[in-house]
């Protein structure tokens, strides 16, 4: 998301763009990838020697639930404020690896196709969520 800094002001300019999934790719061993681009909205305020960005973010992605390993789809945001330091000969700057920094940083750690996910039962692994096991 690559911005001309001549074309920020200081009272602020409004951008929207979408950043590719394959720039989040993490490899095979990814429990979750996102199954559109990333929408970004942006308000860019220009100072004497910083950027500041007010970014909001929202796409939606896949994943398994971390209870009951069930297939999980989901919408999922992210609303951030950065500020990029610049010189006076910043002609370009891209937000796109901060962008995707922060979006590991907010992604959640552990997901779940509901909060009140019941899990596996331990024993004949049976998903409790969908019938109750017999277990003692």
């Amino acid at each position: 998301m690559k911005i001309s800094v001549k074309d920020i002001s200081v009272s602020g300019t409004k951008i929207e763009d979408s950043i590719l999934e394959k720039v989040f790719e993490q490899g095979d061993n990814s429990d979750w990838h996102f199954i559109e681009p990333l929408k970004v909205k942006a308000l860019l305020k220009k100072g004497y020697d910083q950027i500041t960005a007010n970014i909001e973010g929202s796409c939606r992605y896949k994943s398994f639930c971390y209870r009951c390993l069930e297939d999980v789809e989901k919408d999922w945001s992210l609303n951030v404020s950065l500020k990029i330091p610049i010189e006076r000969e910043t002609q370009i700057i891209d937000l796109t690896e901060d962008i995707r920094q922060e979006v590991f940083l907010h992604f959640p750690n552990k997901i779940l196709c509901k909060d009140s996910c019941k899990g596996i039962c331990s024993g004949c692994g049976v998903n409790l969520n969908n019938k109750d096991c017999c277990c003692d």
